[in-house]
């Protein structure tokens, strides 16, 4: 650690006063996420009986639980992950991996699917896992419109799910990381993440319904 003591004083002190003031910066910045989040998740969810619970999970996460979701949900919850924006560095790294905030939907169906599908994007890290998933069961792999790295995934025995698929995922208003849909619970498993500042909770709600119906039809 010679070469820090080489350093003067003054820069060691304004680096230091940098991350402190961006520490509440970055704090600040969350707190309007999530307010953010949770409005578009509230426009969604409501008229529902009794309302979701918001669970807090720190200052960058919460998620929300509906106990009486729509049909065709037995159960349906949504965890939101936001950037560590008050971690200036941790911040920048992240983000130079393409690291954005992010929504895990997790679901089960009132019957168990009749079909299994997976899509991911291989840039992305839960986009990854659904790929080791589908390599390990030895699933068909098919390119998908809409991006080089987007992948879909189907058991051998399985129809190809894509055309009727395709076009209910499109009609998400957000970047989709990995869709699985499962036999074994949960039978959802949804990552995404937003691509504007826009949260049309209530177009979430009705996509996720969507493919909820189909996964059971």
């Amino acid at each position: 650690m010679e070469w820090l003591a080489n350093v003067p004083a003054t820069v060691v002190i304004t680096v230091c006063v940098v991350l402190l003031v961006w520490y509440f910066v970055g704090a600040q910045w969350n707190r309007r996420q999530s307010r953010r989040f949770v409005r578009g998740l509230a426009k969604g969810f409501a008229g529902l009986n009794p309302p979701p619970k918001i669970q807090w999970l720190g200052t960058s996460a919460f998620q929300i639980l509906a106990s009486s979701p729509p049909e065709p949900f037995k159960w349906l919850g949504i965890m939101v992950v936001l950037e560590p924006r008050e971690m200036l560095l941790l911040w920048i790294f992240n983000r130079a991996r393409g690291r954005r905030d992010l929504l895990v939907v997790k679901g089960e169906f009132e019957k168990e699917p009749r079909r299994e599908v997976e899509l991911f994007d291989l840039t992305t890290p839960t986009g990854r896992e659904g790929s080791r998933s589908a390599t390990a069961e030895r699933w068909l792999v098919a390119e998908a419109a809409g991006g080089a790295d987007l992948r879909w995934a189907y058991p051998a025995g399985q129809p190809d799910p894509r055309p009727r698929w395709a076009g209910i995922v499109e009609g998400l208003p957000f970047r989709l990381h990995r869709m699985s849909i499962r036999s074994s619970s949960p039978h959802l498993l949804l990552s995404l993440s937003p691509t504007s500042e826009e949260f049309p909770g209530d177009r979430l709600l009705t996509g996720l319904q969507a493919i909820a119906a189909e996964a059971v039809r």
